[in-house]
């Protein structure tokens, strides 16, 4: 049996079964003869009805959407976000505000960030078609008070990406697109991502085609903290609504750092990393070497906490990679 062409004809093939049309008929309210109408070509479903005809058979979603969407796209794309939908919700908010004061300093960065992630990536890919966010944050400075790479901290997703990220952090250079976005502390797009015409890296993209991706500056009081990488699997991702929308988390982001987090352009001096992959051959020694820190400050009776431990870590990686990298004096 031949794959279906368009989304009619794979609708047509899904009525056939008289309980999945009973379910159509009762779910969307519309008759028969409407639904005969949809799959013939004589008229199409509105923008909210198509998103109800998709979450009614989520074993077909994989073969739906892109028929859709091919359809949609010359005219109005019925998964995009709504206008009325580019605000952040004021009860979240609060929500945020009341957590920030409230939780206690050690968790206060990690229970932030996964509250603003977990809300931004429900509003950003609300029909899961794609979509990964990451957090980037600067690296401590160095000894001459000089920033010198950014780290990947935290990040969630869609399919095709894995819902936690946070094993797939990577340090970031003047290379990467989110280095770019700190450094001129504006945003950064590429839509869509094009190989031979973009030499920016971006984490979690290999084997990708045709996707999109924006940095937007983390920042406060004309000072920046890092910027929250937007990544998504379809080209078009970003129209005007999505760009303002993801632009208000990268604001409300500024709440999850500590006003020392933040850094005035003149300390941001960002040098090359190693490639993702590339970084991966020694990243495989980083629980190793964590578990290594805490058991000397065990040893010496030093306390340290895992997240302390884990910076050091980042350090340790931060300086090798610059060996590598930096100019030979």
């Amino acid at each position: 049996m031949r794959e279906p062409l368009t989304w009619r004809e794979l609708l047509g093939e899904i009525v056939k079964n008289t309980q999945e049309r009973q379910l159509i008929l009762q779910e969307l309210h519309i008759s028969l003869l409407t639904l005969q109408r949809w799959i013939e070509g004589e008229s199409s479903p509105g923008p909210r009805q198509m998103r109800q005809l998709i979450d009614l058979f989520p074993q077909y979603r994989q073969q739906l959407l892109p028929l859709v969407i091919r359809e949609y796209e010359s005219i109005n794309n019925p998964f995009s976000i709504s206008d009325e939908n580019v605000e952040i919700p004021a009860t979240f908010y609060a929500r945020v505000l009341s957590g920030s004061s409230t939780v206690s300093d050690a968790i206060r960065f990690w229970m932030l960030s996964s509250l603003i992630i977990q809300q931004a990536l429900a509003q950003l890919d609300p029909y899961r078609q794609g979509l990964a966010l990451r957090i980037v944050r600067c690296m401590p400075p160095q000894a001459d008070g000089k920033v010198y790479s950014l780290l990947e901290c935290y990040g969630q997703g869609t399919t095709p990406w894995k819902n936690n990220l946070e094993a797939e952090a990577i340090l970031l250079g003047v290379e990467s697109l989110a280095g770019q976005a700190v450094i001129m502390r504006k945003v950064i797009g590429v839509h869509p991502y094009n190989p031979d015409q973009s030499n920016y890296t971006i984490n979690g993209t290999t084997g990708l085609r045709n996707f999109s991706a924006s940095a937007y500056p983390i920042q406060h009081s004309n000072r920046v903290a890092g910027c929250l990488i937007v990544t998504s699997a379809q080209a078009d991702y970003f129209t005007p609504a999505l760009h303002t929308l993801a632009q208000h988390y990268a604001d409300l982001l500024a709440i999850a750092f500590y006003s020392t987090d933040f850094y005035e352009a003149h300390h941001i001096y960002l040098h090359f990393m190693p490639a993702p992959d590339e970084q991966r051959q020694y990243l495989s020694s980083f629980r190793q070497r964590v578990a290594a820190i805490l058991r000397d400050a065990l040893q010496q009776k030093q306390q340290i906490d895992t997240h302390l431990a884990e910076l050091r870590v980042w350090q340790q990686f931060e300086a090798e990679f610059l060996t590598q990298t930096m100019p030979k004096k």
